[in-house]
Protein backbone atom coordinates (compact mmCIF):
# COMPACT_ATOMS: atom_id res chain seq x y z
CA UNK A 1 0.00 0.00 0.00
CA UNK A 2 1.22 3.25 -1.04
CA UNK A 3 0.58 6.12 1.78
CA UNK A 4 0.29 9.34 -0.59
CA UNK A 5 -0.33 11.49 2.76
CA UNK A 6 0.96 10.84 5.91
CA UNK A 7 -2.12 11.74 7.68
CA UNK A 8 -3.87 9.69 10.27
CA UNK A 9 -6.69 7.97 7.85
CA UNK A 10 -3.71 6.84 5.37
CA UNK A 11 -1.93 5.42 8.48
CA UNK A 12 -5.07 3.19 9.75
CA UNK A 13 -5.84 2.11 6.90
CA UNK A 14 -2.16 1.18 6.15
CA UNK A 15 -1.98 -0.72 9.49
CA UNK A 16 -5.08 -1.96 9.92
CA UNK A 17 -4.48 -3.71 6.59
CA UNK A 18 -1.45 -5.02 7.72
CA UNK A 19 -2.94 -6.54 10.74
CA UNK A 20 -6.01 -8.17 8.95
CA UNK A 21 -3.48 -9.65 6.56
CA UNK A 22 -0.74 -10.95 8.76
CA UNK A 23 -2.77 -11.58 11.56
CA UNK A 24 0.12 -10.61 14.41
CA UNK A 25 -0.21 -8.18 16.75
CA UNK A 26 3.50 -6.22 17.20
CA UNK A 27 5.10 -5.62 20.18
CA UNK A 28 7.69 -3.00 19.47
CA UNK A 29 7.22 -0.08 16.67
CA UNK A 30 10.69 2.02 15.92
CA UNK A 31 9.23 5.06 14.20
CA UNK A 32 10.40 8.80 14.14
CA UNK A 33 8.06 11.55 15.32
CA UNK A 34 5.59 11.19 13.82
CA UNK A 35 2.07 11.71 15.69
CA UNK A 36 -0.71 10.68 13.52
CA UNK A 37 1.31 7.65 13.08
CA UNK A 38 2.07 7.40 16.87
CA UNK A 39 -1.55 7.94 17.05
CA UNK A 40 -2.82 5.25 14.96
CA UNK A 41 -0.31 2.80 16.78
CA UNK A 42 -1.76 3.41 19.81
CA UNK A 43 -5.63 3.02 18.21
CA UNK A 44 -4.76 -0.25 16.43
CA UNK A 45 -2.12 -2.08 18.48
CA UNK A 46 -2.87 -0.38 21.92
CA UNK A 47 -1.14 -3.22 23.69
CA UNK A 48 2.46 -2.09 21.25
CA UNK A 49 5.23 0.09 22.51
CA UNK A 50 6.48 3.01 20.07
CA UNK A 51 10.21 3.43 20.31
CA UNK A 52 11.37 7.00 19.12
CA UNK A 53 14.44 5.87 16.59
CA UNK A 54 17.40 6.87 18.01
CA UNK A 55 18.84 8.69 14.69
CA UNK A 56 16.28 11.10 15.03
CA UNK A 57 16.83 12.03 18.74
CA UNK A 58 20.69 12.45 17.63
CA UNK A 59 19.83 15.00 15.13
CA UNK A 60 17.58 16.70 17.32
CA UNK A 61 20.31 16.72 19.78
CA UNK A 62 22.82 18.11 17.01
CA UNK A 63 20.36 20.82 16.33
CA UNK A 64 19.41 22.10 19.22
CA UNK A 65 22.77 21.24 21.37
CA UNK A 66 26.28 21.57 19.07
CA UNK A 67 26.39 25.46 19.91
CA UNK A 68 25.68 25.43 23.44
CA UNK A 69 29.43 23.27 23.56
CA UNK A 70 32.98 25.66 23.11
CA UNK A 71 34.97 23.04 21.64
CA UNK A 72 34.04 20.22 19.28
CA UNK A 73 35.50 17.56 21.89
CA UNK A 74 33.68 18.54 24.53
CA UNK A 75 30.32 17.90 22.37
CA UNK A 76 31.67 14.71 20.77
CA UNK A 77 32.39 13.29 24.71
CA UNK A 78 28.30 14.51 25.29
CA UNK A 79 27.55 12.62 22.57
CA UNK A 80 29.46 9.42 23.60
CA UNK A 81 27.93 9.60 26.99
CA UNK A 82 24.05 10.22 25.98
CA UNK A 83 24.43 7.20 23.30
Amino acid sequence: MFISNEDELQYHCAMQSFKNYFGINPKIFLTDKEDALQNVISAVFPKATNLLYIWHINKNILKNCLNKFDKCEQFDYFMKEVN
